[in-house]
């Protein structure tokens, strides 16, 4: 017999003494949470169940649960063993090919939603024809997009108070959603994402294409977005060279971002000017290292009322902007 007690003492015991782990400060409650979700992954069981039954039986389980446990000493994150992670309140489909969501860019679609909840009780039909065109550039796995239009697809049923016909109207007329980026196999999680993820009504005005951030945008129905969002690489190559040598296996192309971190900043920043309707606004993270030097750019692009933001660590970590008025 070999208990859930029995399992989650070895697997600790195992994390603690990895070498690929130990590189980031993995502590013993890491340690435990990475146990509980692999068990609560094998048994399809929330991590409650699990607590109160550490006598369960869990001998079955036994050899594949050894089996994942070498795979997240070896550094692998747990989240590209059980190929989900929870993301503002839902499941998102990721594997090695994107990035894995954090919850520091949950920050940036908090922002985003009090944006977009404001602009709908604001809404002018005739004032704004492409009110809600919305692109995300360096998709990912669209945990951005995707997020924002659930959010918004509630917006509009409480707005409408469940009136499908007013709500499918306007999801015709003034909502589309663009999930863009460079990786075909990034495109490819992204697909699942929104086949899984993104109401139904939705599905028809959203496009998934390949784009590279430092070329011209790609516009809906040939015209200009209300909001573009990014979550592009910015963290320094000597610093994505430190975290990727701990084999956690994420994307390099989705992290490095130049000697300073800002080299595709200044393209993202241009771009998304020359994308953006008047008055329209981006939505970008960007990271602790280099927040001021991104803001500036943002500014010498034109931009204005451009605000940092901080995430719940207190890190700077959101840029937003608005593309000044055209007179």
């Amino acid at each position: 017999m070999f208990t859930i007690r029995e399992a989650r003492i070895f697997s600790c015991g195992e994390f603690l003494r990895s070498s690929n782990l130990r590189k980031n400060e993995y502590d013993k409650n890491s340690a435990m949470l990475d146990t509980d979700i692999l068990i609560s992954f094998l048994l399809k069981k929330e991590r409650s169940w699990i607590l109160l039954h550490s006598d369960f039986d869990f001998e079955e389980f036994k050899s594949e649960f050894f089996r994942l446990v070498q795979k997240r000493c070896s550094g692998l994150p747990v989240a590209y063993i059980t190929e989900e992670k929870e993301f503002y309140g839902r499941k998102f489909y990721v594997n090695p090919s994107v990035l894995i969501p954090k919850p520091d860019t949950e920050t940036l679609v908090e922002r985003l939603c009090k944006f977009l909840e404001f602009e709908l009780d604001n809404f002018e039909h005739d004032k704004y024809k492409n009110g809600f065109f919305i692109l995300d550039m360096c998709t990912g796995s669209g945990c951005i997009g995707i997020s924002a239009a659930c959010e918004f697809y509630s917006m509009l049923n409480k707005k409408f108070k469940n009136d499908t016909e007013k709500t499918d109207k306007f999801i015709k007329t003034h909502f589309s959603l663009t999930l863009a980026d460079i990786s075909e196999d990034a495109l490819k999680v992204c697909k699942k994402n929104v086949q899984d993820l993104l109401p139904e009504k939705l599905k028809p005005e959203t496009k998934i294409i390949k784009a590279d951030l430092r070329e011209k945008f790609p516009l809906c129905r040939n015209t200009k977005y209300r909001i573009i969002t990014a979550n592009p690489p910015y963290v320094p190559s000597e610093v994505t060279d430190t975290l990727l040598s701990d084999g956690r296996c994420e994307p390099g192309l989705a992290l490095d971002g130049g000697e300073g971190g800002i080299d595709l900043i200044e393209p993202l920043a241009k771009n998304a000017f020359s994308s953006l309707t008047s008055c329209g606004k981006i939505f970008t993270e960007i990271g602790e290292y280099n927040a001021i030097a991104a803001l500036n750019i943002f500014k010498n692009a034109g931009f204005s009322k451009v605000s940092v933001f901080k995430d719940l660590s207190g890190r700077d970590r959101v840029i937003e902007a608005v593309k000044k008025q055209d007179f």
